[in-house]
């Protein structure tokens, strides 16, 4: 099967993508890979929370927009664990751990002192087109020294997925 015909020259794998986007393909607009881990915090609030990091992808009004974190292992002194969170801009500002929140995903532990994988996801529609930021932060549930670790074979992924032409809200809520 041949790909269709386009009507112009394709320069580089970003307007590839951005080609791709406008049809409607599914298409990675931006993502990071951290193969150290994030360093320690003792943060237990949302405005304290340590910045692990960030990915940015260009957006285009109208799309629908699937933004993934995969860690490598959280580790928690407490039994509960912590939390991982995902925060925005999309004004080309640097989003800090209070911009505004896609969510905050808790992640449990097993026990004291040990660790588990964590996984945050968010979706986003947009209405404008631009720079979408997202920072990665985590902070615990209760006093104690959190960490998000990472190596070359247990490394933290950030991804931004262009779903493409973004459909109304469907179903209802009860």
């Amino acid at each position: 099967m041949s790909s269709p015909a386009v009507p112009y020259t394709v320069a580089s794998a970003n307007e590839y993508n951005l080609l791709r986007a406008e049809v409607g393909a599914v298409a990675v607009r931006g993502w990071r890979r951290r193969t150290t881990s994030s360093g320690s915090t003792t943060a237990t609030t949302q405005a304290t929370a340590l910045k692990v990091m960030e990915v940015s992808a260009p957006i285009i009004a109208g799309h629908f927009y699937w933004v993934e974190l995969v860690s490598g292992w959280v580790y928690s002194p407490a039994v509960g664990g912590m939390h991982v969170q995902l925060t925005y801009t999309t004004n080309g500002t640097t989003p800090t751990v209070t911009s505004t929140r896609f969510r905050q995903s808790p992640w449990q532990t097993p026990g004291a002192n040990q660790g588990a994988p964590a996984r945050a996801t968010a979706f986003y529609p947009a209405t404008t087109s631009g720079t979408l930021r997202v920072l990665a932060s985590i902070y615990g549930y209760i006093a104690g020294t959190y960490t998000m670790y990472a190596t070359s074979d247990t490394p933290i992924d950030q991804v931004i997925f262009d779903m493409g032409v973004s459909p109304a809200q469907t179903g209802a809520d009860f």
